[in-house]
This record gives C-alpha cells, sequence and structure tokens, in this order.
C-alpha cells in the first residue's frame, strides 16, 4: 500500500480516537472545548471573554462543562435552523 495513504489513515483514526476521547470527558479546557466544539482556540477564548460561552474561570484558564459546550451547540442549531 502507498506510504502516503496509510500516513493519511493513520491521522484520521487518531483525529478520531482523540475526537471519541473527548465525548466521554466531563469537563474540558480550552483547548479541548475547540476540539470538541470543531471551532478555533481563539474562538472559544473570545466566546467565553464576551460570556456566550459558559465557563468556569480559574485563575487565567477557563475550564467548560460538558453540558455548557451541548447546550451552546443545541443554541447554534436552532439558530442556524431559523
Amino acid at each position: 500500500m502507498n506510504e502516503a495513504l496509510l500516513l493519511e489513515i493513520k491521522q484520521g483514526l487518531d483525529e478520531l480516537n482523540e475526537k471519541m476521547e473527548l465525548a466521554h470527558r466531563v469537563v474540558f479546557n480550552s483547548k479541548q472545548a475547540a476540539n470538541y466544539l470543531s471551532i478555533g482556540y481563539y474562538t472559544v477564548l473570545q466566546l467565553a471573554r464576551i460570556g456566550d460561552l459558559e465557563h468556569i474561570k480559574n485563575g487565567t484558564n477557563y475550564i467548560f462543562r460538558k453540558e455548557h459546550l451541548d447546550r451552546w451547540l443545541d443554541k447554534q442549531e436552532r439558530r442556524s435552523k431559523q
């Protein structure tokens, strides 16, 4: 098999594995939340700063509960259907 194709398949499997691990988490840091939501890291930070994404402030870091992220996703889905 083509080595480039095998590498691409491995990368795809690694990404899928990471997303599956994230789906079982209860709390996320900013980077994990960005991956879970499939949006940019800096977008997550900005949404948290403006109060659009519920979070817990831990010093200079943000912690996100899974149910808050799911609620934000549901809200975005409803907006896109309007």
